[in-house]
């Protein structure tokens, strides 16, 4: 009756970079190397406006 649907063709698997955040092994030093760079770009930015104002 029904027609049997065609195979699916084995595209090839393209990572985004997300997929990988489910792994909660390196999420936690992932997060924690976010807050220092974050932080250190934040000090930059001061330092530089403090300059600018002197």
């Amino acid at each position: 009756m029904a027609e049997k649907a065609p195979e699916r063709p084995a595209y090839p698997v393209i990572s985004s970079g997300w997929d990988s955040e489910d792994e909660e092994s390196r999420g936690k030093t992932s997060d924690l190397m976010t807050a220092v760079k974050a932080l250190a770009v934040l000090s930059l930015f001061i330092v530089a406006i403090a300059l600018l104002i002197r």
